[in-house]
Parts: C-alpha cells; structure tokens; sequence
C-alpha cells in the first residue's frame, strides 16, 4: 500500500500503465510516419514514438490517480 509517495507496487497498475504507453507509443509512430511534419518518415516516426511515450505515461498516470483517488 501506498500512502502519499514511493513506488506503486500494484502489479494490475504497472501493467495497465504499460499497455496504455504501448498503445499510444505505436499510435504517435503510426501518427508521425504519415503527419510527420519531416520529409524523412523514419524522423517522424521517432518523433511521433516519442510524443506517444509521454503522453502516453501523462495520460495513464492520470488515470491511475483519479481511480486511485476515487477507489480509496
């Protein structure tokens, strides 16, 4: 259990947060590959790669927090 801070060690929210990061991982490459604002579709590929994994990780730890919040 964890109070206030330190490490989620829920094993059903690690891996909620992983498949959630994944997900938009592959959706910001799939997204950058064709909107790409770079001529070289590989560039955007990363770029779009990298905006997903931060959103992404953004995006799933709000929702863990607001579960969390309300569950408790």
């Amino acid at each position: 259990m964890d109070l206030v801070a330190g490490p989620n060690l829920r094993v059903k929210d690690n891996v909620f947060q992983a498949i959630a990061i994944f997900v938009h991982v592959l959706l910001g490459a799939v997204i950058g590959t064709f909107v790409g604002v770079a001529e070289n579709h590989v560039v955007g590929l990363f770029m779009g790669a990298f905006a997903g994994l931060v959103i992404g990780l953004f995006v799933s730890g709000i929702a863990l927090m607001f579960y969390r919040m309300f569950r408790h």
